[in-house]
């Protein structure tokens, strides 16, 4: 007489391996598992910065922190790019870009808390430029279950690379 083996479903799998992990990962090419991992030794004057807009739709505080570092800024380069916030996000947490400059507004809790969490685990901050004076300080955005009007431009960055 045959013993069946229970069934294994594959999320109860998948969740008992990965569940007490302490690194974060994400699905790489050929469904493979890739470690999101920051190098802290990059320096911002060696990565892109990347907006969701014209540079010339962001404050003369962004615009100065974002010329290119023969200009005064910090960064080795710009790129505007296009697509939702998780998107441009997950570019700065595989080191595709160093920084990400959201600008004020609305942000719905299904576009801000996913990012907000990954973000916190992979210690990246989210700092807040004032738009009298351009103060930089950082700060944790609120997880509520209705939409959060930020009314200042957020420069979100790796711990790293953050000196207040």
């Amino acid at each position: 007489m045959r013993t069946s083996q229970p069934k294994r479903s594959i999320s109860n799998s998948f969740t008992s391996r990965f569940r007490h992990s302490a690194k974060t990962w994400r699905i790489g090419e050929f469904e493979r598992r890739v470690q999101l991992r920051v190098d802290k030794n990059r320096e911002l004057k060696d990565q892109c910065v990347l907006l969701r807009d014209d540079p010339q739709h962001y404050s003369s505080y962004i615009q100065k922190l974002v010329r290119l570092q023969e200009n005064g800024g910090l960064f080795r380069n710009l790129e505007v790019g296009g697509g939702s916030i998780g998107i441009c996000l997950a570019r700065l947490w595989k080191g595709e870009v160093g920084a990400v400059v959201l600008q004020p507004g609305l942000n719905e809790p299904w576009d801000l808390h996913p990012i907000l969490g990954i973000s916190q685990r992979l210690e990246f901050i989210f700092v807040a430029i004032d738009p009298t004076d351009g103060e930089m300080r950082p700060f944790s955005p609120l997880v509520l279950p209705k939409a959060i009007n930020l009314d200042h431009e957020t420069l979100i960055v790796h711990k790293s690379r953050w000196q207040s």
